[in-house]
This record gives structure tokens, C-alpha cells and sequence, in this order.
């Protein structure tokens, strides 16, 4: 495989109606990939469903037997609470475990579970100097509107069409060298393996990329900020509710230090994944 698309998400109401967004961008990444015939065969769709009591694969929303190369990982609760801290999701260890133990891509691309990704993206990756895989890659997102969910949710394809090649004025754009919130997130890897992931004490939420960032210097690693090459190609689904009281914020002013052994990504657990 060349390419790993890296999913995290929950079968609940997580931050709304969780499974509804999560499939809706899913299934837009499947249906685009499907017209790519080269990209699907050398593209991976993993699913890290973390803490869910009823795995997400058995949600009624999940019809997307028609791609071959798509993977959901249960990872369930007596195993997310060793690693949770900060709320009912640890995505450092989550998308960690998806990289390190699951994922069979040399370049792995991770975004969050209501993102959607336009064909231009993926047009893109088929067109990308293999020489940039070594670089890390960061995009930022589209912000939508609430006034356009049920829209954007019952026509998304129409939606990525009708705003990818121009945007209104509701979607911010964000340029930020891992600062803004994240579109699409990628190293090699190899290079995930260089770094240990991301850092597993932040456990909370936000900053993730923005420490990434900071740790990659020591090891003479580029940051690649693609936003202009794929401008309109993320769009992050509303959803009402929001963070406060569900997980907490992480302290960028008092980041603590990496002190990550060789079991980051939950290798300790390594047998429970390889079953």
C-alpha cells in the first residue's frame, strides 16, 4: 500500500450525532477514491473506533462493503481507559495505535471524522513527486455553516462540487502552520516511527500538530504547507456541540516533556491487535 487514510471515532452521540458525520465523510472519500482506480488500489481506509460499548462497524449508517481496502479497529472500552485521561477520547494514543500497528501504508494521512476531502486532493496525491513523501504534510480545513448542514449531510458530493473551486465567505480560511484546526495531517511511516508518534501526555484536545511541529526540528524533518496546492479541498461538518465539559483543552503554554517508551502507539496491547 502507498497510501493510509486514518480515521478516529466513536459509535455515539460524541460532540452530536457522531456516527451520521462520521459516515457521511466516509462514504464521500469512498465514493471519490472509487473514481480513482489507480489511487484506490494503493489507498488503505483504517477506522480506529475508540471506547464505542457497540462497535461502529455494526452502526445501521455502515453500507461501505463495496471498498476493498477498508479496516474498522474496536478498540474497547476496558483497553481506551488505561489510555484516557482527559475525556472519553485519547486521539494521540488512538491515531498512534492506527499508525504504528494497523496501517500497512508507507504514508499515512490522518484526518478527523467529519472531514470532507474533495477529488482535488486526491488528484493531487496521484500527481505528487514521490520525493515529497518525506516531507510532513499539513493542510488546514474549511469551516461550514450550521444554516448548510442538512444539505451538506443529504447532498455532500454536490457540496464539495459547488464550493471546492470557490468558497463563501462562512468558510475561514486557515493558514497556519499546524496553529489552525486540521484538514489533512501525513508523514511517512517511517518518519511516524522517527518521532514516536504524536506525544501521548496530550491527551486532551488541540495542539497536537502544532507540538509535532515544534518536535520534528531535532530531526531535521520539512513541514509542508500544501494549502495552496489544495486550496477548498477540506470541509469539516458542523456540529452543535462542542468541547467544554466533554474533553479538556490541552495547555500549550505548558506542553510537558516527551517521555514516550518504546510501547507509544498502545504497543503494550499489541497481542489484543493482532488477534
Amino acid at each position: 500500500m502507498k497510501y493510509t487514510f486514518l480515521y478516529v471515532t466513536r459509535n455515539d452521540q460524541y460532540l452530536g450525532d457522531s456516527p451520521k458525520r462520521f459516515f457521511t465523510s466516509l462514504n464521500v472519500l469512498i465514493e471519490q477514491l472509487n473514481t480513482f482506480t489507480l489511487l484506490r488500489d494503493q489507498t488503505e481506509i483504517i477506522v480506529i473506533d475508540w471506547n464505542s460499548d457497540v462497535p461502529i462497524q455494526q452502526h445501521e449508517y455502515n453500507n461501505n462493503h463495496r471498498y476493498p481496502h477498508l479496516k474498522f479497529i474496536h478498540v474497547p472500552p476496558e483497553i481506551a481507559r488505561k489510555y484516557n485521561q482527559k475525556g472519553p477520547v485519547s486521539e494521540v494514543h488512538a491515531y498512534n495505535l492506527g499508525a504504528r500497528l494497523c496501517s500497512e501504508g508507507s504514508f499515512v494521512l490522518r484526518l478527523d471524522q467529519d472531514i470532507l476531502v474533495s477529488s482535488r486532493f486526491l488528484q493531487f496525491l496521484v500527481d505528487v513527486d514521490t520525493t515529497q513523501l518525506q516531507k510532513i504534510w499539513w493542510c488546514s480545513r474549511r469551516e461550514t455553516h450550521p444554516l448548510m448542514y442538512e444539505s451538506l449531510i443529504q447532498h455532500p458530493i454536490q457540496f464539495i462540487h459547488t464550493y471546492s473551486s470557490h468558497c463563501p465567505i462562512w468558510c475561514q480560511k486557515k493558514m497556519y502552520d499546524g496553529e489552525g484546526a486540521v484538514g489533512i495531517f501525513g508523514m511517512s511511516k517511517e518518519n511516524w516511527y522517527r518521532l514516536e508518534g504524536y506525544h501521548e501526555n496530550m491527551t486532551g484536545w488541540g495542539g497536537m500538530e502544532l507540538e509535532i511541529a515544534e518536535h520534528m526540528k531535532s530531526f531535521d524533518l520539512e513541514w509542508w504547507n500544501i494549502h495552496d496546492l489544495v486550496d477548498c479541498s477540506f470541509f469539516h461538518i458542523f456540529h452543535t456541540t462542542s468541547y467544554e465539559g466533554v474533553r479538556e483543552l490541552n495547555d500549550m503554554s505548558n506542553i510537558p516533556q516527551r517521555n514516550q517508551t518504546n510501547t507509544w502507539g498502545c504497543f503494550e496491547d499489541l497481542e489484543y491487535f493482532s488477534m
